[in-house]
């Protein structure tokens, strides 16, 4: 089975004399190893370009042109262009190999039985928290979980932004209570260091195949050459058989507003529905049980932007 290329569409307005609208935007995720030698290779082409990366972590700009317009009038810039397309395009190959492998992978691994999943949504890096709670049903698929769930309970703008999903495993320091567990030993954090890895050799993001937001180009940043379909993964494939599991979901390639969604089994419907005489709702609803936080503006550039925003907005006031 081959893995489509992920299809990117820009609105890139072709002016006189054979430039080009550019279209960008900014990059304040996390980049691989790779890609950032890439990216710093296209920067020290062109020394000039004011699209170098700054702050830390660094920021990128990456420019896309239509195929329409005569790169060749531009060597440095047709050079970068040059670079970058072979970059994504090796990419895209590797890539692909892994997520046919991890989707092959997944259809024998165990399936969650139950009929509802809690989900704990935190958006990370914030503080005071923003976070919601959910009852949702695994049948969801992950396009689904995107459109139709996190995107309205969190309150981001539908349509606007790239998103993409990836299971992970939470940290020790996290999960324990440190009044009670007492400190985290440095062979349990090595443990989970070594088991951390491993997982993240085998797993692959998921997203949209197809997308028109323009952050969608960053997805070679971090995220890789391809990725898993979002309309053929179900939320219930990615919680073990018990019905635990914690994903990464990323709103915004380009501000890179990074959540982490912590799954459990939910039972306390059924009972629920006994006392009050209540109908099983659809299987394919879903409710916001409780939350926090209104949700940070659109294009706000990131934690960075939405914190000197606050301050700006809030003063001396506690927030």
């Amino acid at each position: 089975m081959a893995i489509p290329a992920p299809t990117v569409i820009f609105g890139g307005t072709i002016l006189s004399e054979g430039a080009a609208n550019l279209t960008m935007d900014t990059y304040r995720g996390p980049f691989t190893s790779r890609s950032a030698a890439v990216l710093a290779c296209i920067w020290d082409i062109n020394p000039s370009s004011k699209n170098k990366p700054v702050g830390n972590p660094p920021s990128a700009h990456v420019l896309r042109l239509p195929k329409e317009v005569d790169k060749s009038k531009d060597p440095k810039m047709n050079e970068r262009m040059r670079i970058l397309d072979k970059f994504e395009t090796d990419q895209r190959a590797v890539d692909a190999q892994r997520v046919m492998k991890w989707l092959d992978a997944l259809k024998d691994e165990p399936k969650y039985k139950g009929d509802w999943l809690h989900l704990h949504v935190e958006i990370d890096g914030i503080y005071p928290k923003i976070v919601r709670e959910l009852r949702v049903s695994p049948r969801f698929t992950m396009q689904q979980l995107h459109l139709q769930v996190l995107g309205p309970a969190i309150g981001w703008t539908q349509g606007l932004h790239a998103y993409m999903f990836r299971r992970t495993m939470e940290s020790p320091i996290t999960k324990s209570n440190p009044l009670t567990d007492g400190p985290i030993s440095p062979e349990e954090q090595e443990k989970f260091q070594r088991e951390y890895l491993d997982m993240m050799e085998r797993e692959v993001w998921i997203g949209p195949i197809k997308s028109t937001a323009l952050d969608i180009q960053f997805h070679y940043c971090f995220c890789g050459g391809a990725y898993a379909d979002d309309r053929k993964v179900r939320l219930g494939e990615l919680v073990d058989d018990r019905g635990y599991g914690t994903l990464t979901y990323v709103h915004d390639l380009g501000d890179w507003w990074s959540h982490t969604i912590r799954i459990s089994p939910w039972t306390e419907v059924k009972e629920k529905e006994k006392e009050d005489g209540t109908a099983s709702c659809p299987l394919e609803a879903a409710t916001i049980l409780s939350g926090a936080g209104a949700c940070p503006p659109e294009d706000v550039g990131g934690i960075r932007g939405y914190m000197s925003t606050m301050m700006r907005v809030m003063g001396n006031f506690p927030i």
